[in-house]
């Protein structure tokens, strides 16, 4: 089995092609926005959702000018802001969806908008940070950090933190727009981990915390190079070590950092020095897929299509659920319901009131699947990920049949999924790819596609 991708002296990638390579379709990728009655989250076939968090029913939907990627909606003072890679910043009403405004970026939103004193900013792959009026989407200024990616991570003490690819460094930027201090890394940084000096978390990239006010703080910065970063609060660098793979949008947590990496692990390493607690290996490349620790458990995914709930102490396997696509989506959590995304065009929601023992409470269908996550080909091994994904066809009874073939599997645990090597010879191995909507006898067709794959936009 395919066990993720080795970065080192890997070329680097056109991004922009890679996103442009992006099709149409239902995949969530988000981290969905959850309040106490609806849930929120864009997905693949350009569409914003607010659908109920109980009976999973459609509440509305929004449709952007393109696909939504992983940049999530957040809803501040009553305003739904979200960014999409069709390059606009939408601010909506979460009550109707009504669009209140919308600014237009030149390149790709990838980051989720951030708010502090009234002002909203959006990074793009023009390699500009902007500030806008948050009930307006005036332009206060704008701030260019170099063409291609701006990794927009969180707000700090009124500050903005942002990461540059093209001058491979993390920004702390002012409210105004002034750069305060620069920290210099060897490559391509990702979304920044922040924490109290004594290892409590504060945010990262994937959490809807707009704004931190503290005295003192750490943060973490991984680079592409498989080299993490521990600085302070005025940019001194305290370590710099490197680790097995590149780690992506890591969390820290009680004095360990939990992060996902591209060769297929999970890692807990130490704060104080980056020395390995434990890691876990999945069956594939962990992408965007930050571990969410709730509750004593961390919860995460991975692009071999698993939900895994692990111990944080130990990296203990608790439980894992199969989906039918890559798991990108970070968990997202209300109460004891988990809610997590995936490329397979579902929305999950799990009672976890029993860590040991969760139970599905329904999955939420969006669009139609496209034909494969791309991204995976753009970060490299494309012959192996051909073969798993590319040859292969999505089929309506997935769920079904793999549902029943983990609760004969000597693996199968409450959630009922287990036997990866089962798994992987069966005919429901890996993403299931686009060309079952296009057949006459897919639940997608007529109304839903039938050979037309902008049918489902109508």
């Amino acid at each position: 089995m395919h066990k993720g991708i080795d970065t080192k002296g890997l070329a680097e990638p056109d991004l922009l092609k890679m996103l442009d390579s992006l099709e149409p379709g239902g995949s969530i990728a988000c981290v969905p926005f959850v309040d106490d009655k609806n849930i929120y989250f864009g997905a693949s076939d350009s569409y914003i959702y607010s659908i109920d968090k109980k009976l999973a029913s459609v509440n509305w939907k929004f449709r952007c000018r393109g696909i939504v990627g992983i940049s999530s909606p957040v809803i501040f003072n009553g305003i739904l802001y979200t960014g999409s890679l069709d390059g606009y910043c939408y601010a909506l009403d979460p009550k109707d969806g009504r669009l209140i405004w919308e600014f237009r970026t030149s390149g790709k939103i990838l980051n989720t908008p951030r708010l502090f004193d009234n002002k909203l900013f959006i990074s793009s792959t023009d390699g500009n940070l902007y500030c806008l009026e948050n009930t307006s989407g005036k332009l206060l200024w704008q701030k260019h950090l170099g063409s291609l990616a701006v990794v927009l991570s969180s707000i700090v003490n009124g500050n903005v933190f942002v990461g540059s690819w093209v001058e491979r460094n993390y920004q702390c930027i002012s409210p105004e727009g002034k750069v305060l201090w620069k920290v210099n890394i060897d490559h391509w940084p990702d979304e920044a981990a922040f924490a109290t000096p004594d290892g409590e978390f504060l945010s990262n990239g994937c959490t809807f915390v707009n704004a931190v006010d503290v005295d003192e703080f750490v943060f973490i910065i991984p680079s592409w190079s498989s080299r993490l970063y521990l600085c302070d609060d005025k940019g001194k660098i305290l370590w710099k070590e490197s680790i097995e793979s590149s780690l992506v949008v890591p969390t820290i947590e009680k004095g360990n950092i939990y992060a996902g990496s591209l060769n297929g692990n999970i890692y807990s390493l130490s704060l104080k020095d980056a020395s390995q607690n434990w890691k876990y290996t999945t069956g594939d490349t962990v992408i965007s897929n930050t571990p969410v620790i709730h509750n004593g458990v961390a919860y995460t995914g991975s692009c071999d299509g698993n939900i895994y709930a692990l111990n944080p102490e130990d990296g203990r396997l608790i439980w894992r659920f199969q989906t039918a696509g890559p798991v990108i989506s970070p968990a997202v959590f209300s109460g004891n319901i988990m809610y997590i995304g995936s490329w397979d065009a579902h929305l999950y929601a799990f009672d976890i009131s029993d860590p040991k023992s969760p139970r599905l409470l329904w999955k939420f269908a969006t669009g139609i699947p496209p034909s494969a996550p791309k991204f995976i080909n753009w970060i490299g091994d494309f012959e192996k990920f051909k073969e798993k994904y590319l040859n292969l066809q999505w089929k309506p009874e997935t769920f079904s049949a793999l549902q029943e073939q983990g609760k004969k599997s000597p693996y199968a645990g409450p959630a009922g999924i287990g036997d990866e090597a089962a798994f992987s010879r069966s005919a429901y191995a890996g993403f299931r790819g686009a060309e079952a909507y296009q057949k006459q006898d897919s639940p997608y067709a007529g109304k839903r596609g039938d050979k037309k794959k902008d049918a489902y936009s109508r």
